[in-house]
Parts: structure tokens; sequence; C-alpha cells
């Protein structure tokens, strides 16, 4: 079996991670934000959402993953069925959120996101 040695970047150069090194973080939490998403009544594969949040600018990253809390009008985890990935752009004070779906989706969904500097 090999020995695995972490490696680290420190000022441009790899070292090795030694015994009892350490490496600095900066701590704090990750935060999530919960809200819902309405594909409609007429079920549909995409859809594309302009998701309000005065706290994204232009130059943030979005992560966005399915929540398995139920939505309005829902009883259970739907993306469990719903096979769907999510791609998010920054703007100003929102985000445009698109949905592809394996499977025709309708109905009201709930999301995560995150954003990132």
């Amino acid at each position: 079996m090999a020995i695995k040695i972490p490696l680290v970047l420190t000022n441009g150069q790899v070292e090795q991670l030694q015994a009892g090194d350490t490496i600095a973080g900066t701590g704090g939490s990750a935060v999530l934000t919960e809200t819902e998403i309405d594909f409609g009544t007429k079920p549909v594969n995409n859809k594309t959402f302009t998701v309000t949040d005065a706290g994204v600018s232009g130059s943030n990253k979005i992560i966005v993953i399915g929540s398995a809390s139920n939505a309005t009008g829902q009883v259970g985890n739907d993306w469990e069925v719903d096979s769907a990935m999510f791609s998010a752009k920054a703007n100003t004070g929102n985000f445009t959120l698109y949905v592809n779906a394996q499977f025709s989706i309708s109905g009201k969904r709930k999301i995560y996101y995150q954003i990132l500097n």
C-alpha cells in the first residue's frame, strides 16, 4: 500500500504537508438560502427563472441544489424523481436560474442556493 502525503501550494510552490502542520482556513459558515420556484401547470423539461436577492452582484458565482423540503401544494421530495440539473448566472440584485430536467416537471419545487464571491 502506498503512503500518501498531502501536497499544499504555498507562495506558488508545491510542498509536502508534514505531520503536525496545519492549513489556515477562513472559518465562518456556508449560508444556504431556500426559495420556491414554480414550473406552472403545463409540464416542461426546461425553464428559466429570475431569482431576486439583493446580495447578488454580477461578479458572484451561484451554486444551486434541489431542496427536499415540501413546496406549496406538494407532499414529498419531488426532486428525487425529477432528475434536474441547475446552472445560474449572477446579475446585480438577482440571478438567472436555468433548470433542465430529464422528465417533464410541473408545479412548485424548492431549491437551495449559495452566493460565492
